[in-house]
This record gives C-alpha cells, structure tokens and sequence, in this order.
C-alpha cells in the first residue's frame, strides 16, 4: 500500500510535457480582428479553454495520468489554432480557420463530446451551431477559391 501511494505521488510529480500552466492568463482572442460580442462571447465559453492561451486548468490537469492526457489535447489543439496567436497568421490561414470553426460547430465535431462530458457549459445550442456556421459561410467560400490567381 504504502509503495503504491509513493508511485501514485511520484507520478503526479512527472510530466511529460513539462508542468501545466498557470491559470487565468488573458490574451485577447481574435487580436486585431472585428467580431460581435455574440460570437466572440460563443468562442470564449465554447473554444479558447484549448484553442488559446487563456486555458483554465482544473484540479484534475495537475494530477497524472489525466494532467498527461490534458496536456496533450490542449497543446494539440493550440498546435492546430490558437486564436491567443490570431494576429500572427496570414490572411488565408485567417480565412481557413473562419471556415473550419464553422464547419466543426455545424457538423458538431468540436467541442469534443468528451470534453463536454466535464464542462457542459462549453456546449452549443443548435440556434448558435447555426449562428457559426452562417457568419463562417462566406469564408468558406473564399477559403476554396484558388488564391493563385490573385
């Protein structure tokens, strides 16, 4: 029992990923960019505990195998967006990540069903998935257009 709990103790101490950060860091999302209160309000409660910087980490994301597990999702999906960065990618990368955001609140692939398993209140009505997807539409348009040409 007592070698278990060392062990147990131990590995909450190792990371691999190097310690969690610190909450309630706050950079704007979106920097630079026009977007109403209704949206951005969305994104915030929906989008930026994994896609920015401004990640609220729970009890649980200091305690291993789960702080591992979180880690990783989060670093995935900063590596993939981070809207903390918005003001640093290109224009087109703007315009492809409009285009996603919509695309994945219509088709419900984001937030996560597993993440919403522990935060319910990052869940989507339909009436905003809809939302999302009408204000990304004609980004999506734009975003499949040969920019060659241009």
């Amino acid at each position: 029992m007592g070698v278990a709990a060392v062990v147990a103790v131990g590995g909450a101490l190792i990371h691999p990923f190097g310690p969690t950060a610190v909450s309630g860091t706050s950079q704007a999302l979106f920097a630079g960019a026009q977007i109403d209160p209704e949206t951005l309000g969305i994104v915030q409660r929906a989008c930026q505990n994994c896609h920015s910087q401004n990640t609220e980490w729970p009890w649980y994301s200091h305690v291993a195998p789960i702080s591992w597990l979180l880690a990783r999702d989060v670093q995935q999906a900063r590596l993939h967006m981070n809207l903390s960065q918005w003001q640093h990618y290109s224009t087109d990368k703007r315009l492809q990540f409009l285009s996603a955001i919509g695309s994945a609140a219509r088709n419900r692939e984001m937030p996560p069903r597993r993440y919403l398993l522990v935060h319910p209140e990052a869940r989507l009505s339909d009436g905003e998935r809809q939302l999302d997807s009408e204000r990304a539409a004609p980004y999506r348009k734009y975003a499949k257009l040969d920019r060659s040409n241009f």
